[in-house]
């Protein structure tokens, strides 16, 4: 058997040196090669050859049949689907993009597109969510040991949280008509029961809730500047808003009696305004597919702000009881402002048959909401039964949300 392999690698010999030297040995001059055709023409390297440019970079395979509007052979660039070439309102002419290829030009192009497009995107929000303007305080006081359990809560919401964003649209030239939807919910609690030791149980509850949604329905109109592609909204939008917390404590007071203290805010807005801003691409350099994305939003809404705030004490014996609450709202007008700001990089793909591209999107984002300055609520309450005694209080003024946090989205758009 192994001397069948030498015998067969003997042979094979000739042809793995021979192969080579034809191929160099078969190229000619340029003016005999009519007369006689070289069996590796392919690999001619003759003065006479010229070389073949370099491909442009993701060129599309070949196909069978031309795409209905297919681009340019650029892995960023979408052409539309007249052909027209958009490229020289958008090619910046002097600068660091002075070799920039007219391909990139392409991908900001604005300029006629007779096919209306569908865009939409789906986003992932994660935010630091905090809260402020809401206050609660309960406690109880053990009279003749002189000590006092109180819990509170200055900040309502305050803590990291998950929220989705989607937003559809249709777009043909520079115009675009789309609806946009972001909804955020979350809650947190905290449960420590009530453990009976005579003369030293204690307990406490604490929840914080946080919801907020936007629906917007807006026109934008697309322009380029340069290299950049910025695209300029405005339309309405309706925003709802609600936040609450609430607070007990439990205390055995004396082996025979209990003391218990609680108090609830909540906090709500709904209106409907007007939203306006723009969202810009602007590449991050020649020839690539990743784009430095920055944008800014603003709202006014118009609408009513409820606020409740509840409290209640107890001190409960087996001879004597004490007790008190108060409540106290109220529901006024107000005038919200929004301010949303979003920095970050951006990479498209275009798509061959179909004129737009795919999206995958990394950036930071704020937001700020301001819920109106009208109106409070503010409600304290008291019960005493010695040793016992408990003291509730809470407030709610102005009401504002921070939102610090990451925004990663995809989707298509052009």
């Amino acid at each position: 058997m192994t001397q069948g392999l030498f015998k067969k690698l003997a042979l094979a010999a000739p042809f793995v040196v021979c192969l080579p030297l034809c191929a160099f040995g078969a190229d000619g001059s340029a003016s005999d090669a009519d007369e006689a055709p070289k069996i590796f023409e392919q690999f001619s390297l003759t003065s006479a050859t010229t070389e073949a440019p370099s491909p442009a970079p993701c060129a599309p395979a070949p196909a069978a049949a031309p795409c209905v509007g297919a681009p340019a052979a650029n892995c960023c660039g979408t052409a539309n689907c007249c052909g027209t070439d958009g490229c020289s309102s958008c090619q910046h002419s002097t600068g660091i993009f002075d070799t920039c290829s007219v391909s990139l030009g392409s991908l900001f192009s604005c300029g006629d597109n007779c096919c209306p497009q569908f865009i939409s995107g789906v986003e992932a929000t994660m935010f630091y969510a905090s809260t402020r303007g809401m206050h609660a305080d309960a406690s109880v006081e053990n009279l003749r040991l002189d000590n006092t359990v109180d819990l509170s809560n200055s900040d309502g919401f305050d803590r990291f949280t998950f929220s989705p964003r989607i937003y559809a649209g249709v777009q043909e030239g520079c115009w675009a008509v789309l609806g946009r939807f972001w909804y955020l919910s979350d809650s947190t609690s905290s449960l420590n029961p009530l453990f009976p030791a005579p003369g030293s149980g204690i307990g406490t509850y604490s929840d914080e809730r946080l919801k907020a949604y936007t629906v917007d329905f807006e026109v934008s109109r697309s322009f380029c500047c340069g290299l950049s592609k910025v695209d300029v909204f405005f339309g309405g939008r309706y925003a709802s808003f609600e936040a609450g917390q609430g607070l007990d404590v439990s205390r055995l007071t004396s082996p025979t009696q209990i003391s218990e203290s609680n108090v609830f805010t909540d906090f709500s807005f709904n209106g409907l305004g007007i939203t306006t801003g723009f969202l810009g691409r602007t590449p991050i350099g020649c020839d690539t597919c990743i784009s430095l994305v920055w944008g800014l939003r603003g709202s006014v809404l118009w609408g009513n702000a409820n606020r409740a705030v509840e409290t209640s004490n107890s001190v409960i014996d087996t001879d004597s009881n004490g007790a008190g609450g108060f409540s106290a709202q109220s529901s006024d007008c107000a005038t919200a402002f929004i301010i949303e700001a979003q920095v970050g990089v951006q990479w498209d793909h275009e798509l061959r048959c179909l004129p737009m591209s795919a999206f995958l999107r990394v950036a930071a984002e704020y937001q700020y909401w301001d819920l109106g300055s009208n109106g409070s609520a503010i409600a304290t309450s008291f019960a005493e039964d010695a040793p016992g005694a408990a003291t509730s209080s809470g407030s709610v003024g102005n009401v504002d949300l921070n939102l610090v946090g990451l925004t990663v989205g995809c989707g298509l758009n052009w």
